[in-house]
């Protein structure tokens, strides 16, 4: 048995190598337009979309398309994002389909359409966004494509926030741009992709909150767009540390005040219940907060590296927990030194 085993092995060696190759087809998502659409004819429409593959998404061929025939092809970027903007006037007056397809190095293809209608300049129209305010003469052009407006989200959710922006006398990758929240102000500053596209990922705080897509030219000129979203508390309570801050140092020995908020929607905060743990040291200290949600003790801490939890719990039984990492000396052992 084990020379007939060697003996194949000994073949297999002598074979040539295989090429491996997936035999799944590309996918493609279509962001804006939306389905059932109105465009004005002597407007520019912004085709973004999203082109996945197996391989390396910059190998796909990407064109949009409409019934009369190609309207121009798109680079994928290393996200798979893919934009275009053709004038509505190519795709004629009255209702038509949009279509994204993408064509494989094996030549397998994925196609997607949406349903638009072309009216005549003037006639009341649907946007993409939700609130765009129009630019000044020569600003950049500007779409906030994702999150929808008026979409609602639960507490911890990752947001996708997406867009495209595009200037008619400037790369779209050398526009200054950035996004901001009413409620926690600008979070992210930078540039678009070559094809003007932006893909942002965040968790946003329970609360309703503005998002606003702004592109600055090198002329000086703004354009922004933006779109409100409601994130709504799952039912359970929220914890804060207050101090230490994250990353303190101490001398073992040293007295430490530990602070904190806790707070639930639902409950009265003299019915919660507190728990202050370190990984190395175990339950440190178990109280209920005041009247404002504020929970405090003093205490020491062994040498080492700490992760310090606040865990507060309704009387549903839910829960929620904020961290910080202390560092506590030796000093007794560096003394020594």
């Amino acid at each position: 048995m084990r020379l007939a085993a060697l003996a194949l092995a000994l073949l297999a060696c002598d074979n040539e190598p295989t090429l491996v190759t997936s035999d799944e087809p590309p996918s493609v998502t279509i962001l804006a337009p939306n389905e059932g659409d109105s465009l004005a004819e002597d407007g520019l429409v912004e085709l973004v979309g999203v082109a996945r593959d197996d391989g390396p998404v910059s190998e796909l061929n990407v064109t949009w398309l409409s019934p009369d025939g190609p309207l121009g092809e798109s680079q994928a970027d290393d996200q798979g994002n893919v934009y275009l903007a053709v004038p509505a006037a190519e795709l004629g007056l009255g209702a038509t389909v949009v279509t994204l397809q993408a064509i494989d190095g094996a030549g397998q293809s994925a196609t997607l359409g949406v349903g638009v209608t072309v009216v005549e300049a003037g006639a009341t129209s649907s946007s993409t966004s939700s609130t765009s305010t129009p630019p000044e003469p020569g600003a950049p052009r500007v779409t906030l494509t994702g999150p929808l407006d008026g979409a609602t989200f639960v507490r911890d959710d990752e947001i996708a926030v997406i867009g495209t922006v595009s200037d008619g006398e400037q790369a779209p990758d050398t526009l200054l741009c950035s996004l901001s929240s009413s409620m926690e102000g600008l979070f992210w500053e930078g540039s678009a992709s070559m094809t003007g596209a932006i893909d942002v990922r965040r968790v946003f705080g329970v609360g309703t909150h503005t998002l606003t897509l702004t592109a600055l030219d090198s002329d000086g000129k703004v354009s922004t767009d933006s779109a409100t979203i409601d994130v709504l508390n799952d039912g359970r309570p929220f914890a804060v540390i207050e101090a230490p801050t994250a990353g303190s140092t101490f001398d073992a020995g040293d007295d430490i005040v530990f602070e904190g908020t806790v707070w639930d929607d639902e409950s009265d905060h003299e019915l919660l219940s507190v728990a202050w743990e370190s990984d190395l040291q175990g339950l440190l200290d178990e109280s209920v907060p005041d009247s404002d949600g504020y929970v405090a003790f003093g205490g020491t801490l062994e040498p080492g590296t700490h992760v310090i939890s606040l865990v507060v719990t309704d009387p549903d039984g839910q829960w929620a927990s904020d961290a910080v990492v202390l560092d506590i000396d030796d000093r007794d052992g560096r003394d020594e030194d």
